[in-house]
């Protein structure tokens, strides 16, 4: 922590370091805390490169002082659980990646600084972001990709790690590499999968199925999820997407159409719709729980 006293309001500041101010949101129930117990309300706060400069000012002709901590100093935010976050998770239940990305990118602005800080919703916008990349599909796999690695690196939630290595599992399968994603997802299974993570592991195996070609039993996975997971609602657009595609391989158009109808009604919709029927098995398939 370092003080420095200006002489006044117009004491001197370089212009290479006013080049790098950034001011943080001025949002007064967030602090930062550092070691010595120190804390300070964010909204008092700029970054400036790679430091924090709190501004006081102590005398009546304007005169300041500063005192400035290193960003790399502190241990913890208080920082309540954004809104957006919530937003963002319930756009992509509607399959609305475009507005997810939009309400999240002010967030990756304010929380990348404190990405490794206890406290801060950087690992949880990463992993919501990590989603939407996923529902836009093609064009957005290198970009899915790096995100999931960082999620993967950065997250204290084991929860949020083994998602990111299903998500860089999912893009293998998009790459065209089905064996390679099968010889990873066996290597999650063998480690334990939280249960929380049970639609995604079958809205994987749903997607390796398609991208052999296996297109009846790809239907027939979807379809269990979309059955049996209906609360995973995140997951929803996805498993649609899929059962899409199988139904089109399989040469019915008209179950497909059905799907793409649904489908626009989620995207309409302004909250996630309750469960619905399932579109019909073709003959032969059993809906049994997974």
């Amino acid at each position: 922590m370092t003080w420095l006293l200006h002489r006044g309001p117009y004491g001197r500041r370089s212009t290479a370091s006013l080049a790098l101010v950034v001011f943080l949101p001025l949002l007064g129930a967030q602090t930062l805390h550092f070691p010595d117990g120190v804390s300070v309300p964010l909204s008092r706060l700029e970054l400036r490169g790679r430091r924090l400069i709190e501004q006081r000012t102590v005398s009546p002709d304007g005169g300041q002082v500063e005192r400035s901590f290193l960003l790399a100093d502190v241990v913890r935010v208080d920082w309540p659980r954004p809104a957006e976050l919530d937003a963002a998770a319930d756009a992509i239940a509607r399959g609305d990646a475009a507005t997810a990305e939009t309400l999240l990118d002010p967030l990756r602005a304010e929380h990348a600084p404190f990405a490794r800080v206890p406290g801060s919703w950087w690992g949880e916008v990463l992993r919501i972001r990590l989603r939407a990349l996923l529902l836009l599909g093609a064009g957005r796999e290198a970009e899915a990709g790096r995100v999931a690695r960082e999620l993967a690196a950065i997250a204290g939630d084991p929860d949020a790690r083994q998602e990111a290595r299903l998500a860089l599992t999912e893009l293998e399968v998009r790459a065209g590499r089905p064996d390679l994603a099968e010889a990873m997802l066996a290597e999650l299974e063998r480690e334990g999968v939280s249960t929380r993570l049970q639609g995604a592991i079958h809205l994987l195996r749903a997607d390796l199925l398609l991208a052999r070609r296996e297109a009846e039993d790809a239907v027939e996975a979807y379809l269990r999820l979309w059955v049996f997971f209906r609360s995973e609602q995140e997951l929803m657009p996805r498993a649609l997407q899929g059962a899409i595609a199988a139904f089109a391989l399989l040469g019915d158009e008209t179950q497909a159409a059905r799907l793409k109808t649904e489908l626009a009604r989620l995207a309409a919709a302004d909250t996630p719709p309750p469960a619905v029927d399932a579109p019909a098995a073709p003959a032969g398939v059993s809906l049994s729980p997974p």
